[in-house]
Parts: C-alpha cells; sequence; structure tokens
C-alpha cells in the first residue's frame, strides 16, 4: 500500500512538472533539491519528508493539501503513454472477445454494456488499462492513444480521426495564441498508434496489432507545416 501511494504521488509530480514543460534539473533549482532525488520521488522510491514535500509543492506552484486531495480523494489515476506497453505486449493478438471474458469480473457491468462504435474500441482498452474516464484533454498525462481499423498485416484502413474542431475553431485562427499552445497541438503531438484488425462485422473477433504500433512525436514546426 505504502509504494503504491509513493508511485501514485510521484506520478502526479511529473505530470505537473511535465505540464509546466520542467526538466527534472529544472525543478530541482527551483525546489533547492538534487536532480536525482526528483527522479527518485517521481519513480516512487523515496518517501520525502514534509520539509521537502512543501519545497517540491511550492515550486510546482500549487499547494501540498491541493495535491493530496486531488491525488487521494479524486482517486485520479495518472499514467502516461509508456505505461500501457506491458498490457499491449501482453495482449497482442488476443480478440476483444478474449479480453471481455478476462475482464468481465473486474468490469461486469463495462463488459456486457460495450459499444462498437467510433470511439468504442479505444474506450474499452483504456478501459482495461485502468484510465479513468476524465475532462482531460488527453487520454494519458503525457499523450493520446488511437486506435484505428486496419488489415490482418497491421496496415490502417482508415483515416485516423483526432477530434471534433468545430467547437473550437476560433481559437485556431487565432492570431493570441501560438499554434504550439493550442489544444489541437497538445492533442496530437505525442501519439500512441494501436492498429486494430477488424476482420469481420463481429467485434467480438477484432484484434490488436501492437506489434505494427507506432509512438509518434509530431514537432510543432512540422505540425505547423503540413
Amino acid at each position: 500500500m505504502k509504494s503504491e501511494i509513493l508511485k501514485q504521488f510521484g506520478k502526479h509530480v511529473r505530470h505537473l512538472r511535465q505540464l509546466q514543460d520542467l526538466s527534472q534539473e529544472a525543478l530541482a533549482e527551483k525546489a533547492n533539491m538534487h536532480r536525482t532525488y526528483i527522479g527518485m520521488i517521481e519513480r516512487g522510491e523515496r518517501n520525502p519528508a514534509l520539509l521537502n514535500l512543501i519545497r517540491l509543492t511550492s515550486a510546482l506552484d500549487i499547494s501540498l493539501p491541493e495535491l493530496l486531495r486531488i491525488m487521494l480523494m479524486t482517486e485520479t489515476v495518472i499514467m502516461n503513454l509508456t505505461d500501457s506497453y506491458g498490457f499491449f505486449r501482453k495482449n497482442a493478438g488476443r480478440t476483444l472477445g478474449d479480453l471481455k471474458l478476462e475482464y468481465q469480473t473486474r468490469f461486469p457491468k463495462f463488459t456486457s454494456e460495450m459499444k462498437i462504435n467510433k470511439g468504442g474500441v479505444g474506450q474499452f482498452i483504456e478501459k482495461l488499462i485502468g484510465l479513468k474516464n476524465t475532462n482531460a484533454l488527453t487520454d494519458f498525462a503525457d499523450g493520446e492513444l488511437k486506435t484505428n481499423k486496419a488489415d490482418k498485416d497491421g496496415a490502417p484502413l482508415e483515416t485516423m480521426f483526432i477530434s471534433q474542431i468545430s467547437s473550437n475553431f476560433d481559437q485556431l485562427i487565432s492570431d493570441q495564441i501560438s499554434f504550439e499552445d493550442s489544444w489541437i497541438y497538445q492533442k496530437i503531438k505525442n501519439l500512441l498508434y494501436v492498429p486494430i484488425c477488424k476482420v469481420d462485422n463481429n467485434p467480438d473477433q477484432w484484434y490488436n496489432r501492437f506489434q505494427n504500433g507506432r509512438r509518434i512525436n509530431i514537432p510543432c514546426e512540422f505540425s505547423i507545416m503540413i
């Protein structure tokens, strides 16, 4: 229990640091700590003393009570894209029907009522990985998971859907905010693409081709060019 709390605390620290675009070195300097110590906290390997917690949260521009409230009371789980790799490697090639059978004891209502639509497969996989439904811009703390229809060899068969832009179109054409700071770039700059082989019209027979997946990092200057 103690180690899990420390790991979750560390993930929240890393998430807040990345939101502020701070390196471990920069955060360590602000908090008057060593970079190695910051890294150990983020990995859940250290149980920092109270004074160190106060210095750390102050450097992150958040109060210690507020950080603890977010972590413990809202049951927020912070996950990075790499945290999902183990799940995909273990379950590569398995059908959604097989996964439903394995996980139905953990998520009986969810698996029995799973709807397969444009975003259904991704939502189903996110649930099995351990992600919670939130209002966050991206699925993971550091990026977005995207599944897409593919053939049996993992080659894509349709254009990848990112997001509706109609409600945020004004921001895209505004000269008051840079493209790098826009919501659409934050959503696409770091993607984990996982092909889903949809062999027929029966979703239970569909399976992921993680071995054909890609971690995609899109530089801002490249996004502007396209």
